[in-house]
């Protein structure tokens, strides 16, 4: 990563960075509209009180001096009072990317400025001081809110900065930054001209410039728009990115996305699959189509098909519902008679999933941006969840359809796996779901399969020969099952695992072993004694300078 810094002014700043795209930055206040995010920050201190439950007032009844008693809307059957912390100091953590940490000096310095001002002119946060921490080189993905280090400083509010994948944070409170990013309106504009009928996506660092960009192009040319939505309850801001339906988009409709190259041009790809797509770079002004990817993660569905043993690596520790996702995913493995392992690895690489041989196939859990990653150089295949659904469900055939956020995984487990309950969805949703589900052939042909034999081979597309339907159990279904094999005598207890049996049979090399020989063993004789100058068993020779030997 290189960097060139060429200030042309006493407070401006021109810092150019080429990987993974470059940026030019003269007033990082106004790049990043700081004094917006400044009187968002301001509007969130209410929302930033510490809350604790009754048990830490005394024993008798009244609340310390610097707690203020505050009854939460909840539960009417139960409800709790809340106890609120006034506030004296307030840590605000910076995440940067690493293309924009050259600048995170510069953002501090505007934003604690106006902060300032904004203290002057309310009461309210004229007792608070702000803490201002600078995040880089985050444990996920950079597009994802890094929660996990924020906690480690203990901030109470994040500020994210540049491309963001719009996932929605589970714990803090945050504000995003995405900067106003050049980008060549006039240029865009003739090249949509060609494109007689359009659906325009773009990057949401480009997205201070869509409104100029709608008024320079045909009414037949459709946006998705982002949305700001400002919780009530915590004061986080969240995005949601408003996409048409199947029924709203015709077939003829060109998908074009405004970006640079990123995740987000595979993620729509994908999602819009049957209909023709087209990237616009605004860095080198190209358009360019993308090859399409579903025959490529058509195969890797495939390939979790034949998988026993799946590894379940998770990705993310700060996307809402993260672990409902995880929960389902077990809950979903189970049900197929197939064993899991979860593991958190970080930032993944191939060294790192090398490590664990015996995994036939790993599902990653992450935002919708980070879990398509390309496996070519893994050992083992990585899909995503909604494949790894897909690839389980043998009754139905893949329609082409693609499916990525956490809430639409599992409202598609809903589907196919009918009246069984899914972590993190509403109940009645998941009633609904599968009362809506109309009986037809292909579910009559299902409850057939099911009768038939659970050990009868099926014909793998990967190896072009049957396979057996091997019934991994997991260790609470031996426990279950089996309750371990007791012996009395000498109070040990032998576990069965089929599962590490079968994986040390199909190992080429099991360690050292103790092979038994069928020849009888040697006696033991005594052996040679002596020097060097002879032994006591050697033969006297006769020398010029007397005998040697025994």
């Amino acid at each position: 990563m290189s960097a060139a810094i060429a200030p042309t002014g006493e407070a401006a700043l021109v810092q150019t960075i080429d990987v993974p795209y470059r940026v030019e930055v003269a007033d990082p206040a106004a790049f990043f509209d700081l004094a917006n995010v400044a009187t968002s920050l301001a509007d969130l201190v209410p929302h930033l009180t510490t809350l604790a439950t009754l048990q830490s007032s005394p024993n008798d009844g009244s609340a310390p001096e610097q707690f203020t008693l505050e009854r939460r809307d909840g539960d009417a059957s139960q409800p709790q009072p809340q106890l609120r912390l006034d506030m004296k100091e307030c840590r605000v953590a910076l995440q940067f990317p690493d293309e924009l940490l050259f600048v995170s000096d510069a953002v501090v310095s505007a934003i604690s400025r106006f902060m300032d001002d904004l203290r002057v002119q309310r009461d309210s946060l004229q007792a608070i001081q702000f803490d201002f921490v600078i995040l880089a080189d985050t444990q996920y993905s950079a597009c994802c809110v890094d929660e996990v280090a924020a906690q480690h400083i203990a901030a109470n509010v994040l500020v994210h900065f540049g491309r963001s994948c719009l996932s929605q944070a589970s714990h803090m409170p945050v504000l995003f930054a995405f900067g106003n990013f050049p980008i060549d309106l006039d240029h865009v504009a003739r090249t949509l001209a060609d494109v007689p009928k359009a659906l325009v996506i773009y990057d949401v660092m480009y997205a201070h410039a869509m409104p100029a960009l709608a008024a320079k192009v045909a009414p037949t040319v459709r946006f998705a728009t982002i949305e700001r939505h400002v919780s009530s309850t915590n004061g986080s801001t969240n995005y949601t990115r408003n996409l048409p339906t199947k029924e709203e988009l015709d077939a003829d409709t060109t998908v074009v996305v405004i970006g640079p190259p990123s995740p987000l041009v595979s993620h729509y790809s994908l999602v819009f699959g049957q209909h023709s797509l087209l990237h616009y770079d605004p860095l080198s002004r190209e358009c360019s189509r993308p090859r399409s990817l579903l025959m490529k993660r058509y195969a890797l569905m495939t390939k979790a098909r034949d998988a026993d043993i799946i590894g379940i690596v998770v990705g993310t520790l700060g996307v809402a519902n993260y672990i409902d996702m995880i929960a389902n995913l077990k809950k979903l493995i189970k049900s197929h008679g197939k064993k899991y392992y979860t593991f958190v690895l970080g930032k993944l690489n191939v060294a790192k999933l090398a490590n664990f041989s015996e995994i036939d196939i790993f599902v990653l859990v992450a935002c919708p941006e980070s879990s398509l990653i390309d496996s070519k150089e893994f050992y083992r295949p990585v899909v995503t969840p909604f494949e790894l659904t897909m690839a389980l469900d043998m009754s139905s055939s893949w329609t082409g359809e693609y499916r990525l956020g956490f809430t639409d995984v599992m409202h598609h487990m809903v589907e196919h796996m009918g009246d069984e309950p899914v972590d993190g969805l509403d109940q009645s949703s998941t009633v609904a779901a599968s009362s809506s589900k109309p009986t037809t052939a292909a579910d009559a042909d299902s409850d057939t399969e099911s009768d038939a034999d659970p050990d009868q081979p099926y014909f793998s597309l990967v190896t072009g020969t049957f396979k057996s339907r091997t019934k991994v159990e997991n260790n609470e279904t031996i426990h279950a099952k089996i309750q371990d094999l007791t012996l009395y005598e000498s109070g040990q207890v032998a576990l069965v695992s089929p599962a590490a049996a079968r994986q040390l049979q199909t190992r080429e090399w099991r360690g050292l072993e103790m092979t038994p020989s069928a020849e009888k063993s040697l006696e033991v004789v005594e052996g040679r004694f002596g020097t060097a100058a002879g032994y006591a068993d050697e033969p006297e020779v006769e020398t010029g300078k007397g005998r040697r030997g025994g």
